[in-house]
């Protein structure tokens, strides 16, 4: 099978960015060689499986399944001409180029993990246009860190009917898909959500997410990329915290300003904070908005016209967590406040003109 090296580089080195959370350690990947196509998988072997396809090659000797490293399959052909064959002969993995030739050990590979896994006729498709990828991951980016607050169930993204849902347990951002959904009518009927692994790799990659595809009764969910990639994922077992009670419907205040001006604000403020002075108390006087940091001796006042109501309370909040969503928003953002009973406490609910909301949750003040 004689295949052009560089898409061949370019597929290895998508497949290696697969990162490994289960006990085994594995690195191979599975070559699955069938008439003019290969089939390139690797996989964690507890969450997801990726493959990348190749076709319309040439030359193909004979079908084969063999397991080989992955890592030095990827460093070899870094050396290889504008061509690879690659073919099985005397029990070796063969790949050959202009100059050179590689012989390597492999393992016969009928069953790798999720590999094999055949999908139903019934299959739910939902199809995305290309410029929901980066809407996406770019809101979502803070659900990826893994940090000391984050909690374990937190550690996914949720989809269900038509948004999608992600959380850190101190921000949130609900997603409205309707606008990235190809076919209007044709969302998510069933609840899933992903690891948070697979949302790594999918920002690892750069590639577009084209559809997804699942199954009411399957326990995984198949990923549908540009460049013949595809990620089929483990579902997580059980349902996406509920964060709709979050999001309330009625608030007592709400202030709309500049989110260029907010963000060079919160970043000034930060450059100026040690790692236990980064606490922001928001307050809304007339058509004032103020930001203060008491510990700092740092104090803003902006005056701001498109203001409706006053806020009895103060809320305070992580100043590193509203830069966060600040550099993903774009123009007027609005800031909408809840009043009542502990009203400092309740969280605050940010947008700007797309189709995300952010939910940011406010901090004790002793």
């Amino acid at each position: 099978m004689e295949i052009n090296t560089k898409v061949l580089r370019d597929k290895m080195e998508k497949l290696s960015k697969v990162k490994y959370g289960n006990k085994y350690g594995i690195n191979h990947a599975v070559l699955d060689a069938t008439g003019s196509t290969l089939r390139i998988y690797n996989s964690d072997t507890d969450n997801y499986c990726v493959r990348a396809e190749l076709d319309c090659l040439i030359n193909n000797d004979e079908d084969f399944k063999a397991k080989a490293d992955l890592k030095k399959l990827s460093k070899l052909i870094k050396n290889f001409g504008e061509s690879t064959r690659i073919y099985i002969d005397d029990d070796k993995l063969i790949l050959s180029s202009e100059n050179r030739v590689f012989k390597m050990n492999y393992e016969k590979a009928n069953k790798y993990p999720l590999i094999d896994y055949q999908f139903k006729d019934d299959l739910k498709e939902i199809e995305l246009e290309k410029c929901f990828t980066n809407e996406l991951f770019k809101h979502i980016k803070f659900v990826a860190k893994k940090g000391k607050d984050n909690r374990n169930i937190l550690q996914r993204i949720g989809f269900k009917k038509d948004i999608v849902v992600a959380t850190d347990s101190y921000r949130l951002i609900k997603t409205d898909l309707i606008p990235y959904i190809r076919n209007g009518n044709n969302f998510i009927e069933n609840e899933f959500s992903v690891n948070v692994e697979v949302v790594k790799f999918i920002q690892s990659i750069k590639e577009d997410i084209l559809s997804i595809q699942y199954n009411e009764n399957d326990e995984n969910v198949r990923i549908n990329f540009t460049n013949n990639i595809v990620i089929l994922s483990k579902k997580v077992d059980d349902n996406y915290p509920d964060t709709s009670r979050l999001i309330p419907t009625k608030f007592a205040a709400k202030v709309v300003i500049d989110s260029n001006k907010m963000l060079n604000y919160h970043k000034e403020l930060n450059d100026l904070s040690s790692e236990k002075q980064w606490i922001v108390d928001l307050d809304l006087k007339q058509n004032t908005l103020c930001l203060d940091n008491p510990t700092i001796d740092y104090f803003i006042s902006i005056e701001n016209d498109l203001m409706e109501n006053s806020f009895n309370d103060t809320i305070s909040y992580d100043c590193k967590y509203m830069i966060d969503i600040l550099e993903n928003l774009i123009g007027d953002m609005s800031i909408n406040l809840q009043g009542g009973v502990n009203g400092k406490l309740k969280p605050m609910i940010i947008k700007d003109g797309g189709n995300s909301e952010y939910i940011l949750l406010p901090v004790r003040r002793y």
